[in-house]
């Protein structure tokens, strides 16, 4: 295995998910980004996790972009042209109110009855005493799994991802993850303040496992400032570009 093989190693559901020093490194990159982006959001830590293994032709659908609904509808159709394809390319849908929405639960019925290469990742927040672990989790659909998993562990999140997804692409059918936003449990850190519990939950983690976890940060955060800084700089280019067609036209 290479590399593999001197990795550390953090045990998944079955004992068998090694994660090399490399894969940290991008789950606390993927975590920085996206609690930048979200500023917080439970999406921040589930993203973070679920993108460890994403590949770039597949498909990720989110409350935030545009039509939902129809958005779940082509995402199911492609989702049955690649299990006929057996193309191994998943679909990731991505919700925050499952239980409520009609589509969303349409869409759990129709991914199990036919097998399809889907990834629910889905918001819950459990209610009482924190200490009880306690949440009203559904109860499974047909032969679809629904795994809850912390909201602010991006490690256990990655962990169930990775066998979620590795099921799927095998054509074992979909998977619901669900991403539980226990109530505050007096964890205190430095990015608690902020909202960004995930973020200081996984730095501890790292750092507990001996990791340079404030060396990765100032370069993550330098990699990231570039990145907008380029972004940036293209779009100005773009517009100038655009202007100077106007001008001519």
């Amino acid at each position: 295995m290479g590399n593999e093989a001197s990795s550390r190693v953090a045990s998944g559901k079955h004992g068998h998910t090694l994660i090399s020093d490399a894969k940290f490194r991008r789950l606390y990159a993927l975590a920085l980004e996206h609690a930048q982006g979200a500023g917080g959001h439970w999406l921040s830590a589930a993203m973070a996790g679920v993108a460890g293994d994403l590949r770039s032709d597949d498909v990720v659908v989110t409350q935030e972009r545009g039509n939902f609904g129809e958005q779940v509808i082509a995402a199911l159709s492609g989702a049955a042209a690649d299990r006929l394809r057996k193309n191994e390319r998943l679909t990731v849908i991505v919700c925050a109110n499952a239980g409520g929405d009609a589509i969303v639960r349409e869409a759990h019925q129709l991914a199990d009855d036919a097998k399809l290469p889907v990834i629910f990742v889905e918001d819950w927040r459990a209610n009482g005493d924190a200490t009880k672990r306690q949440a009203p989790l559904p109860q499974r659909i047909g032969a679809m799994p629904a795994i809850p998993v912390d909201a602010e562990d991006v490690i256990a999140i990655y962990r169930v991802a990775h066998e979620s997804m590795a099921r799927a692409r095998e054509g074992g059918g979909p998977t619901r993850m669900l991403c539980v936003r226990w109530p505050a449990s007096g964890v205190s850190d430095k990015n608690a303040k902020q909202g960004d519990t995930a973020v200081g939950h996984l730095e501890q983690w790292l750092e507990a496992r001996g990791l340079p976890v404030q060396t990765w940060r100032r370069e993550i955060l330098a990699e990231l400032r570039t990145e907008k800084q380029e972004t940036a700089s293209e779009t100005a280019g773009d517009a100038a570009d655009d202007i100077e067609e106007l001008r001519l036209a």
